[in-house]
């Protein structure tokens, strides 16, 4: 009798343990998923905006001098992307506190480690880019210190995905009216916008994703006037029909009232 129970113990113990699994990655599997070392973003309902000083200088984010990137993470591992289209502004008052920042990011330029990850990125389970082609973050205040050693707290409205939500995150921003530069790390809870699918069920995804802006911007320099085309310089030159025939002349005869050839 010691015997078969000696023999049962072991295939009972693999029998636990197979059970054990996919209800750990049903429920308790979150706590497999590697957690975020960064500061967590603030998330509230949206905050009213503000309007920029009328004297604030304004400052165009420079894409090719900036990035804005993310890691995503799940039980198996992390994967770093990033977006490659993005423009805004920063306008830059008395101060940094008087200073504000918009941001507009193209969703479709999604990029990661792994091409078939790049488009389920885009994908409804994501950012549909499709549906929604932009993700804008317009700051609504700006002030000073910030967790981590940051010189201030970036407060402002992220539309993702259509939903809107305040969020704070620190940041450190040097500002002049000749550049700016900020550079912000921080975690944020991607199910807050909708981005709700979990990841399968042995691999599940992590809810706070890893974002860092790099952020220079730099005077907007605006466009010279265009030169006329030869043709246009030639048209705004030429006399009009009406005005090359002189005053009181007769017109000249049509097909209709010229003398019939013999």
């Amino acid at each position: 009798m010691k015997s078969r129970t000696r023999r049962l113990a072991p295939a009972a113990a693999v029998a636990l343990v197979t059970l054990a699994a996919p209800l750990g990655a049903c429920g308790g599997g979150k706590s497999l998923v590697p957690t975020t070392t960064l500061p967590i973003a603030t998330i509230a309902e949206p905050a009213p905006t503000t309007t920029p000083s009328a004297d604030a200088a304004v400052l165009a984010i420079d894409a090719a001098a900036s990035k804005i990137e993310f890691t995503g993470r799940k039980v198996t591992g992390v994967h770093p992307g990033g977006f490659r289209a993005f423009d805004g502004e920063v306008r830059v008052g008395a101060g940094v506190g008087d200073s504000s920042v918009t941001l507009a990011i193209d969703t479709g330029s999604v990029f990661s480690d792994s091409e078939r990850l790049t488009g389920h990125l885009k994908s409804p389970d994501f950012f549909d880019s499709a549906q929604h082609p932009k993700a804008t973050f317009v700051s609504t205040a700006i002030v000073a210190g910030g967790a981590g050693g940051a010189t201030h707290t970036v407060q402002g409205n992220l539309t993702l995905r259509g939903v809107t939500k305040a969020v704070g995150f620190p940041a450190t921003l040097v500002a002049s009216k000749d550049k700016v530069t900020l550079k912000a790390a921080f975690a944020l809870d991607r199910q807050a916008f909708g981005i709700v699918y979990p990841g399968k069920a042995n691999d599940l995804i992590a809810d706070h994703v890893d974002l860092a802006f790099d952020i220079v911007a730099t005077p907007r320099v605006a466009p010279l006037p265009a030169a006329p085309t030869d043709a246009g310089a030639a048209a705004a030159a030429a006399p009009t029909d009406a005005g090359a025939a002189p005053a009181g002349a007769a017109p000249a005869p049509t097909d209709a009232t010229a003398p019939a050839a013999r």
